[in-house]
């Protein structure tokens, strides 16, 4: 097996496409390309991966969370988890990943 690709069982995988389904709307399916990882400005590391697919960003819809808006204000809003889809080169993807 290619060690760059994730098996489709893998529970990560499955997590992952379920992930990526609830929050655009599009289906993820094998095979799985890694990527790499990145730590981003917070500290947090983002692991990245691929898959081909026809994912067009216009149909993006994502599902929705609750935070607390303005900071330490107790008030709660909702809004989209991703709130826009685009395509990047590998340049300017590895720019916008770490904000």
């Amino acid at each position: 097996m290619d060690p760059a690709a994730f098996p489709v069982t893998h529970p990560l995988t499955l997590e992952r496409c379920n992930d990526f389904q609830e929050e655009t709307g599009f289906t993820a399916s094998a095979p799985f390309l890694k990527l790499g990882s990145v730590r981003q400005k917070s500290g947090k590391v983002v692991l990245a991966w691929a898959f081909e697919g026809d994912c067009d960003p216009a149909k993006l819809v994502s599902n929705t969370c609750e935070v607390e808006w303005p900071p330490r204000s107790k008030k709660r809003i909702v809004i989209p988890e991703v709130d826009r889809g685009a395509w990047f080169s590998p340049t300017d993807a590895a720019i916008f990943i770490r904000e």
